[in-house]
């Protein structure tokens, strides 16, 4: 079977019924009789709405024996028949059609199969938790042996297709400091590395050294630490650092608690394990950006807004920092600190507000 994209018809069959006030009511009232576990709303697709073509098919796949029994209801057949127009009957025999067709419902079963592992990786960096590098990286490992073997009901040339397609992506947001953030992750961190995991590694450790932690200290600690792995020794074992308790704790305060014997290495690891691969961080920025530039403040520059949009955000680390809750920050370093652009034509720049 070679896979189309089910999403036209099933949102033929979404419409009908969500654009009709009876048969919408009658479908809630099928679902509320039977007790259905989990959500049974239908979802509509949106073209500003992520991913919602495979959400719409999706619960259209779990809802489905709800949508063959509001099909057979006496209050939907009735309905049906009173309907005055050609066309009204006509489109309500489709989406019958539709519904009972065996064959669409295999297309969207493949369809889920192929694009639910997608769908975990984008809701993991569209999310507030667990988007970290070494999160990422490990699914999309997972993505790469998935596309890489056959799958059955799918043609070979279509499945190398998608895996050319999705390799193709990777390679283009592929960085070593995900590689890096992966091997010092307390999950996987006892996984075996290739060779050329192992360089990009060094790569990193090399640009992220520092006269305080340089190059060689930081190969060092390395070295002993996977020394350590190996042996059990220095409570890397199951029992302490890789007991479920320890498993639970952030990234970057499990390597705070465990390098402790390996200062360079921990130096590098906290760093790591501390970054965001979520797009949430940015939407949060925005939104109190939106704040600022609000419609009082509307002849605000850009260059103003971005100032304050930063004072508000350090003040508010600041705060954080003077508080119990020290230890979970990270303080930012000088040689980390980043430089406003240089814009052309900012100075003077026009409705600036004082």
């Amino acid at each position: 079977m070679v896979v189309c994209p089910p999403s036209a018809q099933v949102w033929e069959v979404v419409k009908w019924i969500t654009n009709h006030h009876k048969p919408l009511a009658i479908y809630r009232e099928i679902a509320k009789r039977e007790k259905k576990d989990g959500p049974t709303e239908l979802v509509k697709y949106a073209e500003t709405r992520f991913a919602s073509k495979i959400m719409m098919i999706t619960r259209y796949y779990e809802v489905h024996v709800l949508l063959e029994k509001l099909l057979v209801d006496n209050a939907y057949t009735t309905w049906v028949a009173k309907q005055k127009t050609t066309e009204a009957k006509a489109k309500a025999l489709e989406i019958k059609k539709i519904i009972h067709d065996g064959k669409l419902l295999e297309t969207i079963d493949l369809c889920i199969d192929l694009l639910s592992p997608c769908m975990q990786v984008l809701r993991l960096t569209d999310g507030k938790k667990g988007a970290t590098l070494s999160n990422v990286y490990a699914k999309m490992l997972a993505l790469d042996l998935y596309y890489r073997e056959p799958i059955d009901g799918l043609n070979e040339r279509v499945r190398k297709k998608i895996h050319a397609i999705f390799m193709a992506r990777w390679t283009y947001f592929h960085t070593p400091v995900m590689t890096a953030a992966y091997r010092l992750a307390p999950e996987y961190c006892r996984r075996e590395m290739c060779e050329s995991e192992d360089k990009e590694i060094k790569k990193v450790f090399k640009k992220m050294a520092t006269d305080e932690h340089p190059y060689p200290s930081i190969l060092a600690d390395y070295a002993a630490y996977e020394v350590a792995l190996d042996t059990k020794t220095h409570d890397l074992d199951k029992d302490t650092a890789f007991s479920p308790s320890a498993q639970k704790m952030p990234p970057y305060q499990w390597a705070r608690m465990y390098l402790r014997s390996w200062p360079h290495l921990k130096y590098v690891a906290c760093r790591l394990l501390a970054l965001s691969c979520s797009a949430s961080g940015c939407e949060h920025s925005w939104s109190i950006e939106a704040w600022i530039h609000s419609k009082t403040r509307n002849r605000l520059g850009q260059k103003t807004v971005d100032r304050l949009v930063r004072c508000h955000t350090n003040l508010l680390l600041q705060q954080r920092m003077d508080s119990e809750e020290a230890a979970a920050v990270l303080e930012w370093e000088e040689e980390m600190e980043i430089e406003d652009p240089e814009v052309e034509g900012e100075e003077g720049e026009e409705g600036e507000e004082q």
